[in-house]
């Protein structure tokens, strides 16, 4: 009967590069688990601003129908007064029907955004009040972090790598219980064993250059990502400034369009002017409408991105 038992003896400063490069690894990966959350964010900020798109548009055409369906209803009642004639209530019609049906194909877009954002989240989109610009962080962008993170878990390993050159010593303990012939006395017997491996130099360079090759990826990793930070933040800022100034001259427009057509209804109604430009005019100020609309929710949406690029998630 034989019995043994093996232990492995730590080699010097292999436990405490193991502990190291076990911690960089979890910090890694927290690091990692942060730069995935600000991607998702981003993600899902993209599909609520496209909703939130897509509502402003249906919410212009919708403002178009309720102005057509006023002036169908009173071009019709004139008509059937006989103080117009019947081209004038043909033409008023015509333009409900095409608002109506600008308003079907807004509230298909809107419906597939919602169902976007859904798919995404699992919650329907609501609407909330737009994001505030964020201050620029105090720390380091996740992304950033994540590169160096990837670094510092390279060195880690490298240090490991370095502390062990070679197997594990093991010290063994064997029991013998053995008789030498049937019949014979049995007799009991210990031994002690003591492994020393010798040094693999050829492996421990190939383990040292596999992690100063992640080393030095992780490197560029972190410049590629400190550059595209920035970029992106200096970018963002750049969209934002152009959004608030669209939003500027939108509203600018917005303001004549709306002045132009009621000038154009009260010279319609005073018999200066043709129905067909009472129409023009309408469509003058449902497209500035609409366009004042997309442009307050792009200057939200520039907001949103900027805070994106600063790292910062949606509260």
């Amino acid at each position: 009967y034989e019995g043994e038992f093996d232990a492995p003896i730590w080699l010097p400063g292999e436990a405490a590069a193991l502990r190291r490069a076990a911690e960089a690894q979890l910090a890694e990966l927290d690091a990692q688990a942060a730069r995935r959350r600000l991607l998702l964010a981003g993600e899902v900020r993209d599909a609520w601003w496209a909703w939130a798109l897509s509502e402003a548009g249906r919410a212009a055409v919708a403002a178009r129908v309720a102005l057509a369906r006023a002036l169908e209803r009173d071009t019709a009642r004139q008509v059937r007064g006989g103080n117009l004639p019947q081209t004038e209530g043909l033409l008023a019609a015509a333009d409900l029907r095409d608002a109506e049906a600008a308003l079907r194909a807004a509230e298909f877009e809107l419906r597939a955004a919602a169902l976007a954002f859904r798919t995404l989240t699992g919650a329907e989109p609501t609407p909330g009040p737009p994001e505030t610009p964020a201050a620029r962080p105090t720390g380091p962008d996740p992304r950033v972090a994540a590169a160096q993170s990837l670094i510092e878990a390279g060195r880690s390993e490298e240090r490991f790598v370095a502390a062990r050159n070679r197997a594990n010593p093991e010290l063994g303990v064997q029991l013998r219980h053995e008789r030498d012939a049937f019949g014979e006395p049995w007799g009991s017997r210990v031994l002690l064993r003591v492994t020393i491996p010798l040094q693999n130099r050829p492996l421990q360079q190939e383990r040292l250059a596999e992690a100063r090759a992640a080393v030095t990826s992780g490197i560029a990793g972190l410049n590629a990502a400190e550059r595209t930070v920035t970029g992106a933040v200096d970018t963002a800022r750049e969209a934002e400034a152009t959004a608030r100034a669209v939003l500027e001259t939108t509203a600018a427009r917005h303001a004549a369009a709306r002045q132009q057509a009621a000038l154009f209804e009260q010279a319609y109604r005073a018999g200066q002017l043709p129905l067909i430009e009472v129409v023009r005019a309408r469509g003058a100020l449902a497209s500035a409408d609409a366009a004042l609309r997309r442009a307050r929710v792009g200057v939200g949406r520039a907001v949103s991105v900027t805070n994106q690029a600063l790292g910062t998630l949606p509260q």
